[in-house]
C-alpha cells in the first residue's frame, strides 16, 4: 500500500510537521479531557448512533439531528458514499483531495478531471460546470481547496448544484478547511441541504480541532436513502468513545474558534510575505495552508533538518517543485523560514 498524505512521522525523524493542515493550537482542552475519561469507560462499547454528538453538531450548525452521519473520519465517508450511490464517473476539478479517486476507483468507477489553470491561480471556472452530463453521477469540489488554498464563492457553487440536479448527479462539499475561513458562515453550504436534494456536505473535526489521531468526521444530506443506505453499509461502533465524546466537548469552546481565527490570519500574512522572497511561486490562500513552487530539492533539505513539509507531485494537475505547508505558530513558521533561507544559501 502507497501512502500519498501528510503526516508521515513514524518513517521520518520530524520535529516539525508542516505536511498536516490540523489546527496549530492543538485539541481544545475540554476535549483532550474528554478524551481521556473515555478512556476509563472502553470497557463499554461506543453509541453506535452517535446520539449526543449529533445532537450536538445540530445545535451547532443550526441542521437536524436527522440529517448527520458521524463517521471514522471524512475518508471514511467518501469512501461509503461512492459505494452506496455505485458511482461510474465522477468529476472533479484538479489540482484536489486525492481520497476522491481513491474512492471512485474502490467502487468501481473512474474519476475525470478538469485541471485549472495555474496562470489564473487554480481560480475554479465555469468549464468545469460545463463538463457535467447525464453520464455523471458526483461531482466532488473542496472548498477552501486541498491544496491551492483557494475558496469558492456560493454563486459558483450554487451554479454547480444547479446543473448536477438538471443532470440527476450528486455534488460533495467538503468543506472540511472552511471553519479556518472567517465567512465560514456565509459561504457553508451546511443548511442549504434542505434546499438541493442532492447535495452532500462532508465536515470534520480531524482539521479544525486538531483530532486527527481520533478520526471524527460527519456528512450533512437531506437523502433519506442514500443516508440510511450508509449507515446500513457503515460497521457498527465506526466512531470511537474519545472521539465521541471529544467531539461533543469541543464544540461548546467558542473562544478557541476566535483564537484560531486570528491566528490563521496573522500567521499566513506572515508565511505568505516571507515566502515571497524564497519561493518562484506562491499561491493566494483562503485556508490554513499555502501552495508553492520551488527547487524540488527544498524536500529533502528539509527532511534532513527534521521539518516535514507535503510534496505535491502527486496531485493531478501540479508536478515536481510544488509544495504545501500549513500555517502553524510563529514560533515554528520563522524556523521553516530560517531554515528556507539557508537552503537557498546552499
Amino acid at each position: 500500500m502507497n501512502y500519498f498524505h501528510g503526516g508521515d512521522i513514524y518513517r521520518n525523524d520530524v520535529k516539525y510537521d508542516f505536511s498536516v493542515n490540523t489546527n496549530p493550537l492543538g485539541m481544545p482542552e475540554e476535549g483532550a479531557e474528554a478524551a481521556h475519561r473515555a478512556i476509563e469507560l472502553s470497557s463499554c462499547y461506543p453509541d453506535p448512533f452517535c446520539d449526543a454528538l449529533r445532537s450536538a453538531i445540530a445545535e451547532n450548525d443550526g441542521v437536524k439531528k436527522e440529517s448527520i452521519t458521524a463517521g471514522n473520519g471524512t475518508a471514511q465517508l467518501i469512501h461509503l458514499i461512492c459505494l452506496c450511490l455505485g458511482v461510474k464517473k465522477a468529476l472533479a476539478p484538479a489540482p484536489c483531495f486525492c481520497e476522491y479517486e481513491r474512492a471512485v476507483n474502490t467502487a468501481g468507477g473512474k474519476m475525470h478531471y478538469h485541471i485549472l489553470s495555474e496562470e489564473d491561480g487554480f481560480k475554479p471556472d465555469e468549464a468545469f460546470t460545463d463538463c457535467i452530463d447525464r453520464k455523471t453521477d458526483i461531482v466532488f469540489i473542496c472548498s477552501p481547496n486541498n491544496p491551492t488554498g483557494r475558496l469558492y464563492e456560493r454563486a459558483y457553487i450554487e451554479g454547480l448544484a444547479k446543473k448536477c440536479l438538471e443532470n440527476n448527479a450528486y455534488l460533495c462539499i467538503d468543506e472540511c478547511f472552511l471553519p479556518f475561513c472567517e465567512a465560514e458562515d456565509r459561504l457553508s453550504f451546511k443548511r442549504d441541504i434542505y434546499y438541493y436534494p442532492n447535495i452532500i456536505v462532508l465536515r470534520a473535526f480531524t482539521k479544525i480541532y486538531s483530532m486527527a489521531g481520533l478520526r471524527l468526521g460527519y456528512m450533512l444530506s437531506n437523502d433519506d436513502a442514500l443516508t440510511n443506505k450508509i449507515r446500513e453499509m457503515m460497521p457498527l461502533w465506526s466512531v470511537s468513545l474519545p472521539a465521541q465524546l471529544a467531539g461533543t466537548e469541543v464544540l461548546k469552546d467558542k473562544r478557541y474558534m476566535s483564537e484560531t481565527l486570528k491566528l490563521i490570519r496573522d500567521e499566513r500574512k506572515y508565511l505568505s510575505n516571507e515566502l515571497k522572497g524564497l519561493a518562484k511561486k506562491v499561491y493566494e490562500s483562503s485556508a490554513n495552508f499555502i501552495l508553492f513552487r520551488a527547487d524540488e530539492g527544498l524536500y529533502d533539505y528539509m527532511i534532513k533538518n527534521g521539518i516535514l513539509i507535503r510534496s505535491c507531485a502527486d496531485f493531478t494537475g501540479l508536478g515536481r517543485g510544488f509544495f504545501r505547508i500549513a500555517v502553524k505558530k510563529h514560533y515554528e513558521n520563522e524556523i521553516f523560514i530560517e531554515s528556507f533561507r539557508n537552503y537557498k544559501e546552499v
